[in-house]
């Protein structure tokens, strides 16, 4: 592997001015950014005519001009060529955010018939503060292009990850080393039980930081993202075999996002490729219509009927093992009254003032993006917290939990890890409002805007600004670039899913977890696995 030269002239790769993309990305790249612009805002103008015609309603006029207010505010000031160009990752996250909370909950809904206000309690209010924190992370991100842009100083942790080999491009051998690694390690966790906060022990939290990785061998179709070569011809039925591997993994763990990711994880990539002009934006090509009504079939049918069947299986999870979980699993998704059981228990769920009802979109895929009953839950019980002291000091602890025990006991810090980390912002936050202690330990995942009130009120909007600046910064140090041309590094392709719908988690928690924690984790256990599988390419 040969490393990025940064020492000659680090300032050049971290701040390439605007001219120099534009020499380098003219035509096609501007082509796809306006096609994708354009088709993007009239679509959501046509539907949103269609929505008001089929719901002519005060409370879905609100809901249209909230999804029209934040897609154009990313339309205005994020989809830019000089923008994505030099911060990818980062504009992927806005733009993610745009989609998930703004974009996709009027076709998401229209599809099934339904209006965008489905099911929420305080849509008005959704509606308010999803603009607010919508325009809070826009100018945040405004702000920190801006210093950016000014900054004239090296960046030592840049230098640092250059030498430690971070930024060279792995061999499609390591790539697959990688991904057995990460296949290895899941199945150790699930296997031995280890991989709830309650169970986990130091070493199977350090296997858990493996997990990613198991999804590396999907990049060799992304390669030219991480690396400056082209993707080669490769066997189909490898992949084939490799995702019936991870199948059978989620099938044994019953755990959909195993399987969710990968799909995910491919359709957000290449549209990251598709901004940084990796591929051809023709989409009419026979080859494409083929392949996008297979995966439309695939989406809409089978794989929605697994996702239900894995629910099903669920409830047999403690009682058999996990070849039995398979059988279960492939028993109930053969059965269509068993199937269409599961369904009606999904989608008919009764709203009461103390249910934690998630149900928006009954496509379960549609559901992991685009769900605006988690706002909505979120704020509802928000609202009814008397005492936001008692949620500020939960999350204080959440933080604190996240240093070693060492530091902690250097500090003197008492703390009961497994304790705070049995119950999740979302179940805190769900007692608190209604006491029911019984729901603390069942992993109820909270919304960035409600979670901020709970705990801070108003003031979270100025929290999210300020802790959204270092998390940009530490995404982009995932990037680097040769030539004038941006390149991904394979850690944060490993986390696509997550980059894309950061905020579909618990909000500041997340974030917070993710500086102080998760991105130090992720560069670490990368560049121990760069020094593993170089080792191994020697006895090859």
């Amino acid at each position: 592997m040969t490393k990025v030269n940064f020492d000659t002239n680090i300032h050049e790769i971290e701040h390439q001015e605007d001219d120099l993309y534009d020499d380098h990305y003219e035509g096609s790249q501007e082509s796809f950014l306006l096609i994708f612009k354009k088709w993007s805002t009239k679509i959501l103008l046509w539907l949103c005519i269609l929505e008001i015609i089929f719901f002519p309603q005060l409370t879905v006029a609100f809901g249209i001009l909230y999804s029209l207010f934040g897609w154009m505010l990313i339309d205005k000031f994020v989809l830019k060529k000089n923008i994505v160009l030099k911060y990818p990752l980062t504009s992927i996250i806005i733009i993610g955010y745009g989609l998930c909370s703004f974009y996709f909950p009027i076709p998401a809904t229209l599809s099934e018939g339904k209006s965008i206000i489905f099911n929420l309690d305080i849509p008005n209010t959704v509606f308010l503060q999803g603009m607010l924190s919508l325009t809070v992370v826009v100018i945040s991100f405004l702000v920190y292009v801006n210093i950016q842009n000014t900054i004239t100083s090296k960046s030592l942790i840049r230098k640092i990850l250059n030498k430690s080999g971070f930024y060279a491009a792995p061999s499609d051998f390591q790539i697959w080393s990688m991904g057995i690694i990460g296949l290895v390690s899941l199945f150790y966790i699930y296997y031995t039980g280890n991989n709830t906060s309650e169970n986990a022990t130091s070493f199977s939290k350090l296997l858990q930081g493996f997990f990613p990785f198991a999804y590396c061998p999907y990049f060799l179709f992304f390669k030219n993202l991480y690396s400056r070569s082209n993707p080669k011809k490769s066997s189909i039925a490898i992949f084939l075999a490799y995702s019936a591997v991870i199948l059978l993994l989620a099938f044994m763990t019953n755990h959909r996002a195993t399987f969710m990711k990968v799909i995910m994880g491919l359709g957000f990539t290449y549209l990251l490729g598709l901004f940084l002009q990796r591929f051809s934006f023709q989409l009419f090509t026979p080859k494409k219509i083929f392949i996008g009504l297979v995966l439309f079939y695939l989406l809409t049918g089978p794989l929605v009927d697994l996702g239900l069947a894995m629910v099903a299986a669920r409830a047999y999870k403690n009682s058999t093992s996990s070849l039995g979980l398979v059988t279960k699993t492939i028993d109930i998704y053969m059965d269509d009254k068993a199937l269409d059981k599961t369904r009606k228990r999904w989608e008919g769920i009764v709203v009461t003032n103390k249910r934690w009802d998630e149900h928006y979109v009954d496509n379960i895929f549609l559901g992991r993006l685009s769900n605006l009953k988690a706002a909505d839950l979120s704020l509802y019980h928000s609202e009814r917290i008397q005492n936001t002291a008692k949620m500020r000091n939960f999350l204080y602890n959440q933080i604190t939990s996240l240093l070693p025990s060492p530091v902690l006991n250097l500090l003197d810090i008492e703390l009961d890890k497994v304790s705070i980390n049995k119950a999740s912002y979302g179940d805190y936050l769900y007692y608190l409002s209604t006491g029911d202690s019984y729901g603390l330990q069942s992993k109820r995942q909270a919304q960035i805007n409600g979670a901020g009130m709970a705990a801070f009120d108003y003031w979270y909007l100025l929290i999210l600004f300020i802790v959204m600046i270092p998390l940009f910064w530490l995404i982009d140090l995932l990037t680097f670039t040769i030539d004038n041309t941006t390149y991904i590094t394979v850690p944060a392709l490993t986390i696509m899913p997550m980059i894309m719908t950061l905020f579909n988690f618990e909000g500041l928690s997340t974030f917070i977890s993710f500086i102080l924690r998760g991105w130090i984790q992720l560069v670490l256990i990368y560049i121990v696995l760069i020094k593993i599988t170089n080792v191994m390419k020697k006895f090859v």
